[in-house]
């Protein structure tokens, strides 16, 4: 095939709309490689029909398929783009990733909710809020959100969470439970579509949805939660105390505001 018959790199890229280092990644890879190179300038041409060569890299790519396995696609000895397991292949990334997005949008809802939220909660002042069901993954921990140990804590308790198969929400608090003259106090990450019963493992704590005492602070301390709440504690014998993040529309994730918040169950 002719020089003047082949396609310059740079107008491949165009009519593809692939970018020019995209298409030296692919052929660096193995996956695309030029049908001629110039010994002198190095640039590359492509025949047209390598157009569709392209076109089913994107498709991979679009739909997160690995470029390793490109080659199932493609036979270099016939020249042929096996379409049938390529579509098969796309199918099932397609329906991965679309679960994956619809879960996304899930989570954005618990953000959105929690930011809502957060513009009824007030210093100095209790209010009581409508709280969805959560349920929360749990390690020991005595202490506050600003020790240096609760860096190292949440890191072991994230850790934890994916190697027991669940996936981590973006809520990390203090739990506290206050029993009689007992606490035992918790560091717990919520997780993500758990389907276990509730509270079926000595780890696992699930919050019901329901009304809860919430006051937004400055400082973090979930043994405070008694003395805040006692109004409400009159005949109480247990309650359950949560410390999270106050999680505004413009989170300040280097000093954050803390809120705290009392479930009498």
């Amino acid at each position: 095939m002719k020089k003047q018959e082949l396609i310059p790199i740079g107008v491949l890229s165009k009519i593809t709309n692939v970018h020019i280092q995209s298409l030296r990644y692919y052929e660096k890879i193995g996956i695309l490689k030029p049908a001629y190179i110039d010994m002198e300038s190095r640039y590359r041409y492509y025949s047209f029909s390598q157009i569709k060569i392209v076109e089913a890299i994107q498709y991979c790519v679009e739909l997160d398929i690995p470029l390793k396995d490109f080659n199932i696609f493609i036979s270099d000895s016939e020249q042929t783009i096996d379409y049938a397991t390529l579509i098969a292949y796309g199918r099932k990334a397609a329906y991965t990733k679309i679960e994956a997005i619809k879960n996304k949008m899930k989570h954005f809802d618990i953000i959105e909710h929690d930011m809502l939220h957060s513009q009824k909660c007030k210093e100095n002042t209790i209010v009581t809020s409508f709280l969805p069901q959560k349920t929360y993954y749990l390690l020991p921990y005595c202490g506050t959100q600003t020790e240096p140990a609760f860096r190292n804590i949440v890191i072991q308790l994230l850790k934890e969470i994916h190697t027991s198969g669940y996936k981590a929400g973006y809520d990390i608090s203090l739990l506290a439970k206050f029993k009689n003259n007992s606490t035992e106090q918790y560091v717990g990450s919520d997780i993500l579509d758990y389907t276990g019963e509730p509270n079926d493992k000595k780890n696992i704590l699930s919050i019901p949805a329901g009304n809860q005492y919430c006051l937004k602070r400055g400082q973090s301390d979930i043994l405070d939660a008694p003395d805040i709440f006692k109004q409400y504690l009159k005949n109480v014998n247990s309650f359950i105390a949560i410390e999270t993040d106050f999680f505004s529309e413009k989170y300040a994730y280097y000093e954050p505001d803390y809120e705290i918040r009392c479930i009498i169950q």
